[in-house]
């Protein structure tokens, strides 16, 4: 038994000292501010060829999302959000 967890501890080590290699998303608002970034970015793409000032209006909606992430800019959603789930009176 003693030789088993051994040779289970050795593998749990092994498997997480090293970082993984794609960030993980652990919080559903974070993701989706991700996906909105994402596809901001994918639809400048698709405009691009139709003039830069289109393109502009989407590359700047995923600048806002940026900012949304970092807490440069926040949102009534954000500050309800965040008393819902720290507050500390809750």
């Amino acid at each position: 038994m003693d030789k088993l967890l051994e040779e289970i501890s050795a593998l749990v080590k092994d498997a997480y000292s090293t970082p993984p290699e794609e960030p993980v998303v652990t919080r559903t608002r974070h993701l989706e501010i991700f996906v909105q970034i994402v596809n901001n970015l994918e639809r400048a793409k698709e405009e691009l060829p139709w003039g830069r000032e289109l393109a502009a209006s989407s590359i700047w909606n995923a600048l806002e999302e940026i900012k949304r992430f970092t807490g440069q800019s926040y949102t009534e959603e954000v500050l309800s959000t965040i008393f819902n789930q720290f507050c500390i009176g809750k």
